[in-house]
């Protein structure tokens, strides 16, 4: 991701729509078998968020930090940072509000609040 200035507030918004549009701009060109062939590691992250419950470490509106992340779910501090933004950008789980600030999207919410989604 490009640097973005701190003052730059009124960039954010379009670098994320424009983010979000390559990344469905992706998903409607990659043929099914391709994504087999070349992606079958891409929801590896999430299956790590689900197995060690990072999605419920903290509650939707909170922002942790990666460390904090990493104490509550026994994950190494190097990890914790690897896999979420896996997630984030493979997969729209979680956000980076700034550079370590971790906050649920849109995703990860219904996933805190609706258990039958997790099952």
């Amino acid at each position: 991701m490009l640097p973005i200035p701190e003052d730059a507030k009124e960039v954010r918004p379009a670098h994320a729509a424009v983010m979000e549009a390559c990344r469905e701009l992706k998903d409607l060109m990659i043929d099914p078998r391709e994504f087999l062939q070349f992606s079958w590691t891409a929801f590896v992250s999430i299956k790590v968020i689900l197995r060690f419950d990072l999605h419920k470490e903290f509650l939707v509106g909170e922002t942790p930090m990666y460390k904090e992340l990493a104490t509550l779910s026994g994950l190494t501090p190097r990890n914790v940072p690897r896999l979420v933004r896996h997630a984030i950008v493979n997969h729209n789980f979680f956000q980076e509000l700034s550079p370590g600030v971790v906050t649920h999207s849109a995703l990860t919410a219904l996933l805190v609040k609706d258990e039958s989604l997790r099952a």
